[in-house]
């Protein structure tokens, strides 16, 4: 049982804490139609998210203002579902540089598998997410909408590469967190797909 003051400011070892007990992060893969978005890979949206969830509404006071404070941006849901008494509170991270802060502030603090799921979580975002401080080199592929960079061109051969590998960290993050149901783009699925070449 949590007991917080609504007023006091959490140390980032607490929230950890809390999230160790309490939250979640996970690599999630969806379709979608845009193709020269900045994170669309294959016409996919590759997107991260990070949450905790309790159902004391008295928690909460004192995680948003951490958040705040932090200048994190998040979302706030409460909802009730069919086979619970209770409504679910849950703060949510989506935005990847978030995400990354949010990781570096926790991270000295984080213990077992949920810190190995944020290590990996953490390479994924660094490795693949879009920057606007990624190599000069790259400037040839940027597509422009006025002074907005809106996508990349990418060859076909790289998008593949950069969806299994992202694949791969989906995978293990799932294995970590104990999730059982199939996942919708297989890795193995995807190489007998493509060929074995993308190995």
């Amino acid at each position: 049982m949590y007991t917080l003051c609504p007023l006091m400011l959490l140390s980032d070892e607490a929230v950890a804490w809390f999230f160790m007990g309490e939250g979640s992060a996970s690599l999630c893969i969806c379709k979608r139609n845009e193709k020269t978005k900045l994170n669309s890979i294959l016409g996919h949206r590759i997107y991260p998210q990070v949450s905790l969830a309790n159902t004391d509404t008295e928690l909460f006071p004192p995680l948003t203002n951490w958040f705040k404070n932090n200048e994190l941006i998040y979302s706030f849901h409460t909802r009730t579902p069919k086979n619970r008494r209770r409504a679910m509170n849950k703060i949510v991270v989506s935005r990847h540089t978030d995400i990354e802060k949010f990781i570096e502030l926790l991270m000295p603090h984080l213990v077992g598998n949920k810190r190995k799921v944020c290590e990996l979580l953490y390479k994924c975002l660094k490795k693949h997410y879009v920057r606007r401080d990624w190599p000069s080199q790259l400037k040839d592929r940027v597509i422009r909408k006025g002074s907005r960079i809106v996508g990349w061109r990418w060859d076909e051969t790289e998008e593949r590469r950069r969806f299994l590998d992202i694949v791969k960290y989906k995978t293990k993050i799932m294995a970590l967190n104990g999730t059982d149901r199939k996942t919708k783009y297989p890795y193995d699925y995807c190489i007998k797909l493509w060929g074995s070449e993308y190995e």
